[in-house]
């Protein structure tokens, strides 16, 4: 009888190690986590085929979103200019509901901030697709953002593309971002037909 009490503690430390654990477990919980949309990168990976064979599924479900710009020197206005460069493209669904983030242009050294967000529509196969614009901050807050740009449009099967558009001034520069958003079946099926000829290829930087 004289152990009763050192067993008594011993219990209550082996409760206290589970209890521990089970908390652990929960706030950590052993659930797959969905894979983050992949982003094509025209700085970074010149390989479209394969990107668009990566994601060709996804594309079918949803929608290409490409990050664009092009700039002018407003102090020498018959000065240097730029034409039309891709920052990035990426891909979203629906079932996202909302992607937003963060791309760092190295021209003008800004942050741009991006997102798409999509919203029920008026029948099961429709949406509300929302794109905005805004510099310098977090990406999950560019649609509270009051400086931001947004567009906004009725996504349907069939639909074509919608664009938001913001300009920055940098010193005497001045850039024009765009996001485009296009039906991701019809970005799909024209990259395919212009990699099938023989004279056209992947854009380059």
């Amino acid at each position: 009888m004289e152990n009763a009490p050192r067993m008594k503690r011993r219990i209550v430390v082996v409760c206290l190690s589970l209890a521990g654990l089970l908390v652990a477990a929960l706030a950590n919980p052993a659930v797959p986590q969905k894979p983050p949309t992949r982003t094509f990168d025209w700085n970074e990976n010149h390989d479209l085929k394969k990107w668009l064979t990566d994601n060709e599924s996804t594309l079918r479900r949803g929608d290409a979103c490409t990050l664009t710009f092009w700039w002018m020197d407003e102090e020498h206005a018959d000065g240097p200019s730029g034409s039309r460069h891709e920052l990035t493209t990426f891909v979203i669904v629906p079932a996202d509901e909302e992607s937003t983030r963060v791309i760092h242009d190295p021209k003008s050294s800004l942050d741009i901030r991006v997102g798409a967000r999509y919203s029920p529509g008026d029948s099961k196969s429709s949406y509300l697709l929302q794109l905005a614009i805004a510099f310098e901050g977090t990406a999950a807050d560019v649609f509270d953002e009051v400086d931001r740009a947004q567009a906004e449009a009725l996504r349907y099967p069939g639909w074509r593309s919608l664009t938001v558009v913001k300009p920055a001034r940098v010193g005497h520069e001045l850039y024009t971002f765009s996001l485009s958003c296009q039906n991701g079946s019809e970005y799909l099926n024209g990259w395919q037909r212009r990699l099938s000829r023989p004279h056209d290829k992947a854009p380059k930087q």
